[in-house]
């Protein structure tokens, strides 16, 4: 497994194999991670992993110092999953200058969890364009626990028109109380402060989140829960009826 610093080395190495698929992370890895890595490895020749932690992502409330690097371990449970190159840049390889040019989405990021992280969204969306620009991937592999991230970075692509298959990936249910897994699961503990509600707030922002897309979709009256695939709920529902978003994590990274 290669272990790749500078921007230069990186595309050196990939001119060598350009069959390559992308999973983008920020570190600090769990077996959810390690799960899609499993998922990629199958779908082309060299299976590459990003680990940076992104700045432009962090809001002012939101504490960018404190968010977990566990690099020693995360490169110990890449090797085990057979990955290939890993892609870990400091802030300069990334932003060798000020980011004036930054990718605006949607009003989608303006909503859930982007109402209580401003910006949030923008600065997701403008370090994963410019890692696909230096990866070049031919797919890119994201789990659906960040629904709305997703949501963000398939429209993107798309418009952008970016020759890259955005792939959704279930995500793997473990920790206490079946909550789902998250690489800042260690950042957000400190900052909830009762646990036991957090599989509750990610299922009701699912259901908020896919009630938003069934109205923008032109049916403002139903709805199925297409963002949490394992509910399969259906209801009827006027927008005055529906619950408003819930409290978003604090730190959510």
């Amino acid at each position: 497994m290669d272990i790749i610093h500078s921007v230069p080395e990186l595309r050196e190495r990939l001119r060598r194999e350009p069959d390559n698929v992308f999973v983008p992370t920020m570190g600090n890895l769990h077996e959810g991670h390690i799960a899609l890595m499993h998922l990629a490895k199958p779908r082309a020749a060299c299976t590459v992993v990003s680990i940076f932690v992104n700045r432009l992502q962090f809001g002012p409330r939101d504490d960018f110092d404190r968010y977990p690097r566990t690099l020693q371990s995360d490169c110990e449970k890449l090797r085990a999953a057979g990955v290939d190159v890993v892609f870990v840049p400091d802030e300069k390889a990334i932003y060798p200058e000020p980011q004036t040019f930054i990718v605006e989405p949607s009003d989608l990021q303006n909503i859930l969890e982007g109402a209580h992280r401003p910006g949030h969204f923008r600065g997701v969306a403008t370090v994963v364009l410019k890692l696909f620009n230096l990866v070049m991937p031919h797919s890119a592999i994201f789990g659906k626990k960040d629904y709305q991230q997703y949501l963000v970075l398939r429209d993107m692509v798309h418009q952008f028109a970016l020759p890259i298959e955005i792939i959704p990936a279930d995500t793997v249910p473990a920790g206490r109380n079946g909550a789902r897994r998250r690489g800042s699961t260690g950042y957000c503990r400190k900052s909830v402060p009762n646990w036991r509600q957090a599989p509750m707030t990610i299922s009701a922002w699912n259901c908020t989140a896919c009630r938003y897309w069934r109205t923008t979709a032109g049916n403002p009256t139903t709805w199925r829960c297409a963002a949490a695939p394992t509910c399969g709920r259906r209801s009827t529902a006027r927008k005055s009826s529906w619950c408003s978003p819930p409290p978003v994590w604090a730190g959510r990274g």
